[in-house]
């Protein structure tokens, strides 16, 4: 399994310096923790805004995976871009949630928003933690 980012951390740090203590923390933890048997590949942070360029660059060398954009303060496609960019040019592969807000803070991230953050991977894109409404079909009103 791969982690979202530790986003359900109740008082989750916002901070540089604290999203990089969070996600050393959690790829530690489960480094030889498997629940049910699971291997968890986590520590993905979750990126917000004050983020800069030089901040992937700093990172422990291992496999990289960011959290899902749009879970953190980064919920708008051009940011998104900006920061995937960055990522992607330190080897780090990127996640984007989809669908609306799951946990407090996050936001509605849209087809327009997943398409102009260009991330590596969209998660649910089935809808998110709701499937999206069925349309019936018009031959079998």
């Amino acid at each position: 399994m791969i982690s979202a980012g530790e986003v359900h951390m109740p008082g989750r740090p916002r901070d540089v310096v604290g999203i990089k203590a969070m996600a050393i923390f959690a790829q530690r933890s489960f480094w030889t923790l498997r629940p049910g048997g699971v291997k968890v590949h986590a520590g993905a942070p979750v990126i917000e805004c004050e983020m800069v360029e030089t901040t992937s660059r700093n990172w422990p060398r291992r496999r990289q995976v960011l959290g899902e954009v749009g879970l953190g303060g980064v919920k708008d496609g051009p940011t998104a871009r900006k920061m995937v960019g960055w990522a992607r040019n330190t080897a780090f592969q990127s996640t984007i949630h989809t669908g609306g807000p799951s946990i407090p803070g996050s936001g509605l991230i849209d087809k327009d928003v997943v398409l102009e953050a260009d991330t590596d991977v969209v998660g649910h894109i089935n809808g998110g933690h709701t499937a999206a409404a069925r349309r019936p079909d018009p031959l079998h009103l």
